[in-house]
């Protein structure tokens, strides 16, 4: 008696989830060929001309990519955005994510044909013009509003590092009531990480403070067979992949007057014995780890 009552209490669970997942299924259908195609086409963007303009007047290959679709998908990096498009993908050395576009991707240039903006502004450092795309990008993804990716040389308009694309990120606005955020994750590697957000709008005063916090210990156990017969640990490093990082974003507006504070801090254990680390001095612990720190505070 009681398997069939399962049995009638799973026909009926299947039953109506189909009917809801049918009913959802034609509600979203219904909602996309709703709208007007010259709507669609309508999208405004910036990076191509350096004014705001129709994407099908923008005299480049423009992409947007929206808050939306960054949700959607759950990307946690810009790297793991640009992944996404075509013509780009992503190498990492464990040390820094490295950007490729269109099969040119050459080992050691630390993306410095790539021009990365922040809201139009350039954020290549002064260094080696280096752009950095993955967790080491000062800004947390979940305050970017859209992402404008213009493939082709553009330094007639950007000037130097605009060789294969420009990819600007624009963050969003402050909301117009006060409201606060909070958002924790976790990922492989017992890494874990949360954000809290605070907004407000009062009159022609508009601001928003967010601050976020990273840490993932990385892999336990790597293997590189190119120190394989060096001893003392034949070639395993343990324990020395490890990540930290921390962001800080403030917007401030009062009528057409806008300022801009980010401030970014990571600390990367590079297990790969890189920068003439010879396999003599390879040795397992923390305390001969190599930390690579890239504080840095931008006004925008």
């Amino acid at each position: 008696m009681n398997s069939h009552r399962k049995r009638f209490t799973y026909c009926c669970l299947s039953t109506i989830c189909g009917v809801l997942f049918g009913f959802a299924h034609a509600q979203s259908d219904q909602d996309l060929t709703s709208l007007d195609l010259r709507d669609l086409a309508q999208v405004k963007v910036y990076s191509a001309s350096r004014h705001l303009e129709d994407a099908r007047d923008a005299p480049s290959s423009v992409t947007v990519i929206t808050a939306e679709e960054i949700r959607h998908y759950g990307w946690r990096t810009l790297a793991d955005i640009l992944n996404s498009q075509r013509g780009f993908y992503i190498s990492n050395d464990r040390n820094y994510t490295y950007v490729g576009v269109r099969g040119f991707l050459r080992p050691g240039d630390f993306d410095s044909r790539v021009l990365l903006l922040l809201n139009g502004h350039r954020m290549n450092d002064n260094l080696y013009d280096s752009a950095y795309f993955g967790n080491e990008f000062p800004l947390d993804v979940d305050l970017i509003d859209r992402i404008e990716i213009v493939r082709g040389p553009g330094s007639s308009l950007f000037g130097t590092n605009a060789v294969f694309a420009v990819i600007n990120v624009i963050t969003r606005e402050p909301t117009a009531r006060p409201s606060i955020e909070n958002m924790g994750d976790v990922g492989s590697s017992w890494s874990r990480g949360g954000r809290i957000t605070a907004s407000a709008t009062r009159g022609r005063l508009s601001t928003s403070l967010s601050g976020s916090l990273l840490n993932n210990p990385g892999a336990s156990r790597l293997f590189f067979p190119e120190f394989a017969a060096s001893q003392p640990n034949n070639g395993y490093a343990e324990n020395m992949d490890g990540e930290r990082a921390a962001r800080a974003f403030w917007d401030l507006r009062y009528g057409d007057f806008t300022f801009q504070s980010l401030y970014a801090s990571r600390l990367k254990i590079v297990p790969t014995a890189a920068y003439e680390r010879t396999s003599t001095t390879w040795e397992p612990g923390p305390q001969i780890t190599l930390p690579i720190s890239t504080p840095n505070i931008t006004m925008i």
